[in-house]
């Protein structure tokens, strides 16, 4: 039962986007590390880290519904966030 979980959790960015947006979510939330959310426009984007990338879910705020899932390796791509994530105090 550990192997399949540890295959789960070191599953690569290019295997990630090959899932549906189902299985996408569902992994996400399961062995992604939840990091924070926000506001954009008609959706609330929730942010997740794995470990060489993060997923971002937006979910629209009227249908309660996940409509579209991104991912990106980019510090750059944090920028949004950066105001909500509270990093450890040396």
């Amino acid at each position: 039962m550990d192997q399949p979980e540890k295959n789960l959790r070191s599953v690569s960015q290019c295997e990630f986007n090959s899932l549906s947006n189902k299985d996408k979510i569902i992994l996400s939330s399961l062995l992604g590390k939840f990091l924070t959310s926000r506001r954009e426009g008609e959706y609330i984007l929730k942010l997740y880290q794995f470990s060489a990338y993060y997923v971002e879910l937006w979910q629209c705020k009227k249908e309660d519904e996940i409509l579209h899932v991104r991912t990106f390796t980019s510090i750059n791509e944090l920028d949004p966030y950066l105001d909500k994530i509270e990093l450890p105090t040396p």
